[in-house]
């Protein structure tokens, strides 16, 4: 995928957020230092970093957390309200005093950060190390490539998987060309979660060996690609099969070549895609404030409803992402839409952030005249 399409003022937050998901072990320094510097250039937030960072399950938390914690040094951050998508990096931030915690975690310390116990099959295969499967192999007479295991902090399609399927997914080319090499297999081991999984593991090697078994696929493993900015495997697969971008992928993870690629192919910036929603509408549903101001500025339509016949601003509302909701306003997008929120909570308990919202409406809303929202 080419990043021609890339509006001018997208590049740097590009080469930032492509950056960190190069992120291996050799590179970290490098890496850091450079964030470092886009951070303090406002290009990216700390709170991106952080988030973009939960969802790198295919990479190791050695490299990933210290990272993390590296940069929190750095800007002096402790005990700050940082929404974190990843439970294992939320009890890790949490325990080294970075985050605050409204609730208890249940993770241990050392697993936060491991994820697996160490000598287990999953974080051999995790960490892609051979010598530690060849001693669990000659351990365990009973081992087989086929057996399933249990995947931590993976998407549900992939928590229950082979052994030789994790190993497609962490991308651990050593230790599945072992198990291919010592074990007969079944031609039936190579199905379509396996595929998926050696998609979202990203190596060529494996990818090429599932795409030789002619495995029927579909949509979703152009998705899995493109959210794990797998940007050449995902360029293969359209061209290769046809698939269609899912823009709301594309934004959650803010992969902005596919992004700005499939908006690009619309007859106009308000054209409903496959998923039946407009762009703005996944900028606001992704909390993607970049280009939601981007499509703001280039002629979206800020009250086109959407399927369920809501219109941007009460989309905001009910999803309480409340810095949206003024952003629309400031924009102009049309206040009366918020009256069937205020309606709802005109006379129920406020917490602080709502009741916020809710006297930020009522100011600027013509022709509606009530108490100022109580506190709760």
């Amino acid at each position: 995928m080419q990043n021609d399409l890339i509006p001018p003022e997208f590049i740097s937050l590009n080469h930032a957020i492509e950056l960190l998901w190069s992120l291996t072990e050799s590179n970290s320094s490098q890496i850091l230092e450079e964030t470092i510097k886009f951070i303090e250039q406002k290009v990216i937030t700390i709170v991106r970093v952080f988030d973009l960072i939960s969802c790198m399950h295919t990479k190791p938390n050695e490299v990933l957390f210290p990272f993390c914690k590296q940069l929190a040094n750095h800007f002096s951050i402790s005990y700050a309200n940082i929404p974190v998508r990843s439970s294992y990096l939320h009890a890790y931030l949490f325990y080294e005093g970075i985050i605050y915690s409204n609730s208890e975690t249940n993770i241990h310390p050392k697993m936060a950060i491991s994820v697996y116990p160490e000598n287990s099959i999953q974080y051999a295969i995790k960490m892609d190390n051979l010598s530690m499967l060849q001693d669990i192999c000659d351990t365990n007479k009973n081992f087989a490539p086929d057996q399933v295991i249990i995947l931590s902090n993976v998407p549900n399609l992939c928590n229950r998987v082979t052994v030789l399927a994790a190993a497609a997914f962490y991308g651990a080319i050593q230790c599945f060309k072992f198990m291919v090499a010592k074990y007969p297999l079944k031609n039936s081991i190579y199905d379509k979660t396996m595929f998926l999984c050696a998609i979202i593991g990203n190596d060529f090697e494996i990818i090429n060996i599932c795409d030789q078994k002619q495995i029927e696929i579909d949509n979703i493993f152009l998705s899995y690609a493109i959210y794990y900015h797998n940007n050449q495997i995902a360029s293969w697969l359209m061209e290769k099969y046809n698939f269609t971008i899912n823009l709301m992928t594309s934004l959650t993870t803010l992969n902005l070549p596919f992004f700005f690629y499939h908006l690009s192919q619309l007859n106009n910036i308000n054209e409903r895609t496959s998923q039946n929603k407009a762009a703005l509408q996944c900028a606001i549903i992704t909390d993607s404030m970049e280009v939601l101001d981007y499509l703001c500025n280039n002629g979206a339509d800020l009250n086109m409803p959407d399927e369920h016949n809501n219109p941007p601003l009460l989309i905001s509302l009910i999803a309480e992402k409340y810095h949206i909701s003024r952003f629309l306003i400031e924009k102009g997008a049309n206040i009366e839409c918020a009256s069937k929120w205020m309606d709802y909570f005109a006379n129920r308990p406020k917490g602080p952030k709502l009741s916020q919202m809710y006297n930020y409406i009522l100011e600027r809303m013509p022709n509606r005249t009530e108490d100022p929202a109580k506190t709760s």
